[in-house]
């Protein structure tokens, strides 16, 4: 839907509706009073205002979330080297390409991680993951989960697309390997693995998995790295954001 945003608020224009256009990289022109687009990459911050009076909110400090994923970031002492990890994948709620299979083909071999893998209602191919986890013992598949923040949480590492799943897993402070799925994510992650908030692996590709099983021992085990993305996360957000939408929110109103 959010590919829709410019046309619905041109249709609502001239019925006397206060209009709020949210926005991350689909709209051009700006026909509502407010747009905010609380994403990182500039370049989709760049609007023409059909609407002279329209006012904009653009950047990380006015990113909605909810506040559960900021409430619990992870301490930074509790990033350790451990004898059983617990990686969590999750590309997103269809999974269109069939990331999540791929790469645990590739990633079960690591018997001493604990792989958790979140599929959406839209995810296709569950009955493979269902059919994997059965046969080991160290997978474990959930669909469409309530409470997101408390599985993401447990995580010592995310193994993650870079859209709104990047932006959660850096609120909670968990490090992350980041896939962009689509060309429009590979600004997020090459904007927070220049900050230092993931380490990205760019566009996925049929080599993507290979990287992937290469590097995450080695990631897994660089302490020192894996806590530097946790405190990253810190200088991004600040649990503030939500705040400052709901009062521009309510001074239009």
């Amino acid at each position: 839907m959010r590919e829709y945003g410019e046309k619905i608020a041109l249709k609502l224009k001239n019925n006397y509706f206060k209009i709020v256009s949210l926005d991350d990289a689909w709209i051009k022109n700006v026909h509502a009073d407010v747009i905010i687009n609380g994403t990182v990459a500039k370049i989709y911050h760049k609007y023409k205002l059909i609407n002279k009076k329209s006012k904009q909110y653009l950047g990380p400090k006015y990113w909605i979330f909810s506040e559960r994923f900021s409430k619990n970031h992870k301490n930074y002492f509790d990033i350790k080297i451990k004898k059983k990890f617990k990686v969590v994948i999750s590309i997103g709620g269809s999974d269109e390409k069939q990331i999540s299979v791929s790469l645990i083909k590739k990633l079960l071999k690591y018997k001493q991680i604990n792989f958790i893998v979140i599929v959406g209602p839209l995810f296709s191919k569950i009955s493979t993951l269902k059919k994997l986890s059965k046969i080991n013992p160290h997978l474990s598949l959930i669909n469409n989960p309530d409470k997101i923040w408390n599985i993401f949480k447990t995580a010592d590492l995310g193994l993650i697309g870079s859209g709104n799943t990047l932006y959660e897993f850096i609120l909670l402070g968990i490090p992350t390997m980041s896939i962009s799925v689509v060309k429009h994510q590979l600004l997020y992650g090459e904007f927070f693995e220049k900050v230092g908030a993931t380490k990205h692996l760019g566009l996925w590709s049929q080599n993507t998995s290979k990287i992937v099983s290469n590097q995450l021992l080695l990631i897994l085990n660089d302490k020192s790295a894996r806590q530097k993305m946790n405190s990253a996360s810190r200088k991004i957000f600040d649990g503030k954001e939500c705040d400052r939408v709901i009062n521009i929110l309510e001074k239009l109103f």
